[in-house]
């Protein structure tokens, strides 16, 4: 197998919004140095960072996705190694560089001041080709390959900058090998591929921080030299080559949350086929480029990835009502998105609205769909009761209750104390069961009932005009609440004029009359 050394990635998460369509690919400015490979690369605060690499020398470059432009920042004060291990933790990054020396230096660079400050030697072998990523507060640096003895390692140091300290942890389970990629999402670190002598790998394993456990396979082409990063709760991976040396573009999204994870094929890689690339996330982006493909290579490229649906409903009513009601189902809304609802598992034909009314039982969900993927919600379930038959005195009791002209009954609900607040309008004067004298044409007219129907008082409301009540309710301090419309001016209970033709009138009057 050719000695090819590795780049290490290490991806942090920043804030960025662009417009660009999802699960996509889009061009963005050439790497600001030469045209190079096995650059090392990280993220901090809102800002890309790569450097050296084949061809690159010390140089070291800061991207800006806003500006979309890179800016050049003070060379690597170490060697200029290439496919160096890089990670970063908080607003500091860290270089180990041990590829073309035997001291094993570890760099920290600070973006505030521009500048480099030698840190703890990294306690492992001299190694190049190693992964490296930091979990939590912590930065990891593992595996990899000596060279010209061919040793491939599998060990694993962990450093915590606040000791400026290293220790080694549990070694990876799988073989020694060198560029490989990793990964962090979820609170762990995913490493996995690449490759040993004439050997390349497609194993994946999980690190807490502490131990590690197998955790499947990647589904494409064993291969190494790759890239690997993270956005939000998936992982990314792709390009890298195979043992042939040949290269590849496809890129995949994997998926942790259902053990070993799952694994989508994504759009590839939007330059030309290649390996050994540098690249960093920033918010819900991914960058890369650089990179070989028989040549050094300078474009650089963002990946959106998709913006998985959700799909919920929300009933507008109570989903058990009697035959001949509705209830209307609301799915989430938002743009882009298409719906198709479902009962007992069958499409609705013609039901692709963000809402839909059901008028049967049944088992409702809708299924949201997007440019991506599709997505269904958990069902509801409506309940549709027949209505009762029609039966002769089977009341408990009833009341005919009026004057000696119109009275209208518009509005009754039930009361605390188990009866009944009964509104409407009336024109009667006193008279049948009006205690009161009509104030007008029309008057708001309001009675209470015991729960055997029973008049206990009542209340004539009005002005010297038409005065009609629609709605009265008990409120919770135990009044009563009346609503309806008036064209009544200041006369009888009506203390404020008209303001023209018909006016809303509310009343809020005290637990009697």
């Amino acid at each position: 197998m050719k000695k090819i050394v590795s780049i290490v990635y290490m991806f942090c998460y920043l804030q960025n919004i662009s417009v660009q369509a999802q699960n996509s690919w889009i061009q963005k400015a050439n790497y600001g140095g030469v045209a190079c490979y096995g650059a090392v690369s990280f993220s901090i605060g809102t800002k890309g960072y790569a450097g050296l690499g084949v061809n690159g020398g010390s140089s070291f470059w800061e991207y800006d996705p806003g500006s979309n432009a890179w800016t050049q920042k003070a060379n690597f004060t170490g060697n200029a190694d290439a496919f160096a291990a890089g990670f970063s933790i908080g607003t500091k990054g860290y270089i180990c560089s041990t590829q073309y020396t035997t001291v094993n230096s570890f760099w920290q660079y600070d973006p505030a001041t521009n500048a480099w400050t030698l840190k703890a030697d990294f306690i492992g072998m001299v190694r190049s080709a190693a992964v490296g990523f930091s979990l939590g507060n912590m930065g990891f640096v593992g595996t990899g390959l000596l060279q010209p003895a061919d040793t491939f390692f599998n060990d694993f140091y962990r450093y915590n900058p606040a000791t400026d300290s290293w220790n080694q942890v549990q070694s990876l389970p799988g073989s020694g090998r060198a560029y490989a990629i990793s990964f962090v999402t979820g609170g762990y670190a995913y490493i996995g591929t690449g490759a040993k002598d004439f050997s390349v790998f497609n194993d994946i394993y999980r690190f807490d921080g502490a131990s590690w456990i197998g955790f499947g396979n990647f589904p494409g082409v064993p291969r190494y030299g790759a890239i690997g990063f993270s956005i939000g709760n998936k992982g990314y991976y792709g390009v890298g080559r195979s043992n042939s040396s040949t290269v590849y573009n496809d890129f995949w999204e994997y998926d942790p949350s259902i053990v070993p994870g799952t694994w989508t094929q994504q759009p590839n890689f939007g330059g030309t086929a290649r390996s050994f690339v540098a690249g960093f996330t920033i918010g819900n982006k991914g960058y890369v480029g650089t990179g070989y493909n028989g040549s050094s290579q300078i474009d650089f490229w963002e990946f959106t990835p998709c913006t998985y649906p959700v799909a919920t409903i929300t009933a507008g009513g109570p989903t058990t009502f009697c035959s001949g009601s509705n209830v209307t189902l609301n799915a989430n809304t938002g743009a882009g998105l298409t719906y198709q609802w479902k009962k007992d598992g069958a499409n609705i034909s013609g039901a692709t609205a963000s809402s839909y009314s059901a008028t049967l039982s049944g088992s409702y969900l809708v299924e949201v769909t997007n440019t991506c993927a599709s997505a269904s919600s958990t069902p509801v379930t409506v309940t549709v009761n027949p209505l009762p038959a029609a039966t002769i005195n089977q009341w408990q009791w009833q009341n005919t209750i009026g004057g000696n002209n119109y009275d209208y009954l518009y509005s009754i609900s039930p009361t605390a104390d188990g009866g009944y607040i009964c509104g409407g309008t009336s024109s009667s004067g006193i008279s049948g069961d009006k205690s009161e004298n009509s104030l007008g044409a029309n008057d708001y007219w309001v009675l209470k009932l015991d729960k055997s129907g029973n008049i206990q008082w009542q209340n004539t409301i009005g002005g010297t005009l038409n005065d009609n009540l629609y709605s009265v309710h008990q409120t919770a301090d135990g009044g009563y609440i009346c609503a309806g419309y008036s064209n009544s001016n200041l006369s009888g209970d009506k203390t404020e004029n008209s303001n023209g033709d018909y006016d809303f009138w509310v009343i809020l009057q005290g637990d009697s009359y």
